[in-house]
């Protein structure tokens, strides 16, 4: 989750509106609007005192870890083929013991490919 979205949740969490949580958090509550919408990236001043008033960390607050302390790491999903895509398609359609075939020929494939990369460096 990005920034926007966490603050307007806690915002929502707390039952403040965007009036409300301007007055205890000292920000404008335009600012407030446009850092919910995403028009407006947070500073570190707007940080830390969203950290300190919802009792979270700043890194939280960013995306970089969940409510529970844990670091969040994102990975991009790399892009597929169409030809990688149509194979997913024609995998899906498959009955039970079709996909068991095709993911037992994947790895007998796979492990026969390893095991001459093995050979090629001994």
């Amino acid at each position: 989750m990005n920034f926007a979205k966490i603050v307007k949740e806690l915002r929502y969490e707390s039952g403040l509106s965007q009036m409300e949580l301007s007055k205890k958090l000292g920000i404008t509550a335009a600012a407030i609007g446009h850092l919910e919408l995403g028009k407006r990236e947070p500073g570190s001043h707007t940080l830390i005192v969203y950290s300190k008033y919802f009792g979270v960390t700043t890194d939280y607050l960013l995306g970089l870890e969940d409510d529970f302390g844990n670091v969040i790491i994102e990975k991009e999903a790399p892009q597929l083929s169409a030809e990688e895509l149509q194979i997913i398609e024609n995998y899906r359609a498959l009955n039970p013991s079709g996909k068991k075939l095709v993911k037992q020929t994947i790895d007998t494939l796979n492990s026969s490919s390893s095991s001459s990369s093995a050979k090629k460096y001994s």
